[in-house]
């Protein structure tokens, strides 16, 4: 598709262009075009085909819009912003999809003797101000949207047949439905305070009814009780899977780190409207604990199992661990498994009963030299003493932690990380096949890890047996900063998987 065919000014259509519903691949160009003329440059996560596939239906003037909007969140976050990153794509998709939207534009016109059509999203609320719309004879009911050649009005199936020289009138009755179905939307909206305005283009926009045919609607007769009941139920149905949906996640962070690594990953998961919370284990990130006075793996959990203790009993919630914070999350799971639903372990340790940390990360076999020469030792109660905590070489965080994340995550990750405690990696765990063994546990492999290698992580997945295992193509050992993207999706797909 050249340029000049797809390249579009939204909201400046003089006539109704013809747009015979992008497939992805001219969605994939026009996106390539629009995004171009941003001044920020976008940054490496953003796949554009993966957008362009999450935007079907959208017209080359919608994807115009769309790719303005993303330049506008970008700078009213920073306006010295210098790229563009996926969640402003993922924020302007939500307010050019909201408040719900019925795909029931269809517009036709002659221009130079030749029809052209063109199908948008259209808000809700616009079906209360226009009931009349011109349906060609040619039209046929697998080309109308699903909200009306599905629909269970028999009446409603006029749209497909009828035709006269001045155009037909959509049935009255199935109009008046949408309308009260939408104008319910609209005030459920306004109430949760979550209404988004929606600039779409003219070409998208319905010329007012005419007086006559208001008339004609006026003449009819109505009760609201006739189809409120099932527009309460449609909307009722909506929101309610919209709250079954909810999950409440709950993520540990490994040894060094702290809950400041998983900020991209809570701001994906709040906007896919889940709960989520960051644990800041004992002697990591913000605790104040001094590292070399913590003694055990309990004390070390503590701020993790007192987070569980505190839950309301009938909630549950799933468990994240990373590293060294995988054997934190099976140690909770022992103590608190009626308030577990599933547990995922991120390129984490995954212990056997009776097992260690160290009893795992002495496997050489499955280590290389590069992992041996990053930790240091640190002995507070003299070297004639056990190990107190372990640092790591900063010099060699590139390459062992980091060796696919930017240099932005790098440097935050420099300044904040803090030694591990030793004594926790020592303390041998015990679980059970009651409390332990009876929630779901997934694992997700990093491919290109240097710090836990593939080698290791695939024989802890042997030994545990976890239900499903995953692996992100590309990550280092630190998927929240390398693959945040991908590490959400799995999230989200492992959130959805029921239990058997």
């Amino acid at each position: 598709m050249a340029e000049e065919e797809v390249q579009a000014r939204s909201g400046c259509f003089d006539e109704v262009l013809y747009d015979p519903l992008l497939d992805s691949e001219g969605r994939h160009e026009i996106l390539q075009i629009h995004t171009r003329k941003l001044n920020t440059k976008l940054d490496y996560e953003v796949d554009l085909r993966q957008i362009a596939e999450g935007t079907k239906g959208f017209s080359g003037a919608d994807l115009a819009n769309l790719c303005r909007r993303v330049g506008m969140i970008a700078l009213s976050e920073d306006m010295s912003a210098t790229a563009v990153y996926y969640r402003h794509f993922q924020t302007a998709l939500r307010s050019v999809k909201e408040p719900p939207t019925v795909k029931a534009a269809c517009i036709k016109q002659k221009s130079k003797g030749t029809e052209k059509l063109l199908l948008g999203a259209i808000p809700a609320i616009v079906l209360i101000t226009f009931a009349v719309q011109k349906i060609s004879k040619e039209s046929s009911s697998d080309q109308l949207p699903p909200w009306i050649s599905n629909s269970d009005n028999k009446k409603s199936r006029k749209l497909a047949s009828s035709s006269s020289k001045k155009g037909e009138i959509i049935d009255d009755s199935y109009i008046k439905q949408q309308a009260l179905v939408a104008s319910m939307l609209y005030h459920h909206h306004m109430q949760n305070g979550d209404l988004l305005n929606l600039d779409r283009s003219i070409s998208v926009k319905h010329p007012p009814p005419s007086s006559n045919k208001l008339k004609k609607l006026q003449k009819r007769s109505y009760s609201v009780s006739d189809s409120s009941s099932k527009a309460l139920q449609i909307i009722h149905q909506d929101v309610g899977t919209e709250e079954s949906d909810k999950m409440h996640f709950v993520l540990v962070h490994g040894g060094g780190f702290g809950a400041w690594c998983w900020y991209k990953i809570i701001a994906l998961l709040k906007e896919s409207k889940h709960e989520v919370e960051a644990i800041e284990l004992t002697g990591s990130g913000l605790n104040s604990c001094d590292i070399n006075c913590i003694t055990t793996l309990a004390e070390y959990a503590k701020p993790l199992t007192d987070f569980l203790a505190k839950l309301e009993d009938g909630n549950k919630v799933i468990l994240v661990g990373h590293d060294f914070g995988g054997a934190c999350v099976s140690y909770a799971m022992e103590l608190y498994p009626a308030k577990v639903s599933k547990a995922i372990f991120v390129a984490a340790a995954m212990l056997n009963s009776g097992q260690s940390i160290l009893d795992v990360f002495s496997q050489k076999s499955c280590l290389n030299d590069l992992n041996q020469r990053a930790w240091k030792f640190s002995y507070a109660n003299g070297k004639s003493h056990p190990p107190t905590a372990i640092d790591l070489d900063k010099s060699l965080l590139d390459d062992f932690l980091f060796n696919r994340t930017s240099a932005k995550d790098i440097a935050l990750a420099s300044v904040s990380m803090r030694q591990v405690p030793f004594a926790p990696l020592a303390d041998k765990i015990s679980l059970s096949t009651a409390n332990y063994g009876s929630i779901p546990s997934f694992y997700i492999k990093t491919e290109e890890d240097f710090a836990i290698p593939l080698p290791l992580q695939e024989a802890m997945i042997k030994s545990n047996q976890p239900k499903q295992v995953f692996q992100i193509k590309g990550s280092d050992h630190s998927p929240f900063f390398s693959k945040p993207q991908a590490l959400h999706r799995l999230l989200i797909e492992v959130s959805k998987i029921t239990s058997v």
